[in-house]
């Protein structure tokens, strides 16, 4: 077995595997967009048995210097490989010295063993909601304007002390892509990003408290999408996990927040890409 960085020309093979393991999402044109930006931004490995492919992972740090987190972005291997120790391999690599490790487990029945084993524990359920916007209206006293990448990434620089500009960035460019600000009473309460799809990442300010889920409301009830219909994914503690149910949204999958330790992702204040976080 060889474990190597991930090159222009493993892509095709990368989507195969991918596909085997029943990412729908690696049929689509966002695909090789996304595996080149963590080759580009992270850290992306495939292994291979002689020239195939049998396997991949990626990382993606949030943050930077002692307290940044080495996300898990992807770990997967074609199913005629299972059992040979290819996931444990790459991810031998991939979180060699990186303390603070974190990501969301799909409920496969060999994920959490292995991530347990890796020093991650499970900490909470992320939901995959999806619901229609016109069920959802701005709240008095919140206003979403659109904004720039950049100011977005500054907003949640001071709030988290995370850089996310290229993540921003990231999200802004793909089709329908879009990053948006929510006041309240004239200050920035919310600020994120979005697809044609719907919310991407989301984070809200410490200061709002009570207003998190509101901020989060007041985002997707602006949104214009196609047949109206949005998707996002929330922390199962967060306080709109009960607004949206009871407008009528609905519970799709979820998959598992595992972490070195609790707290790295604020569970009631952020809405995470589960692919970026």
């Amino acid at each position: 077995m060889d474990v190597r960085a991930a090159e222009e020309g493993d892509i095709e093979p990368i989507t195969a595997v991918a596909l085997a393991t029943g990412q729908e999402e690696a049929g689509t044109d966002g695909y090789p967009v996304y595996l080149r930006y963590l080759m580009r931004h992270g850290r992306f490995l495939v292994a291979s048995a002689g020239d195939e492919v049998t396997g991949f992972g990626g990382t993606l740090p949030i943050g930077t210097g002692p307290a940044a987190i080495s996300m898990l972005t992807d770990l997967f291997v074609h199913p005629s490989a299972h059992g040979t120790g290819v996931g444990r391999a790459i991810l031998t690599e991939l979180w060699q010295d990186q303390p603070r490790r974190m990501t969301f487990s799909s409920l496969h029945a060999n994920a959490l063993p292995l991530y347990s084993a890796f020093g991650v524990d499970a900490w909470w359920p992320l939901l995959y909601f999806s619901g229609q916007v016109s069920s959802l209206t701005v709240p008095a006293g919140f206003a979403v304007e659109l904004a720039d990448p950049g100011e977005v990434a500054a907003l949640e620089y001071r709030w988290t002390g995370q850089n996310r500009e290229s993540e921003h960035r990231a999200w802004a460019a793909r089709r329908g892509g879009f990053c948006l600000v929510v006041r309240h009473a004239g200050q920035p309460v919310g600020a994120g990003s979005g697809t044609r799809h719907g919310l991407s990442h989301f984070v809200a300010a410490k200061s709002a408290g009570e207003h998190a889920a509101e901020a989060v409301i007041a985002a997707l009830a602006s949104l214009q999408l196609p047949e109206g219909k949005a998707e996002l994914c929330v922390p199962a503690p967060h306080p709109v996990t009960r607004a949206l149910l009871a407008a009528g949204w609905r519970i799709g999958g979820f998959d598992l927040h595992m972490a070195s330790e609790f707290g790295l992702i604020d569970a009631r204040l952020t809405v995470p890409s589960p692919d970026l976080a």
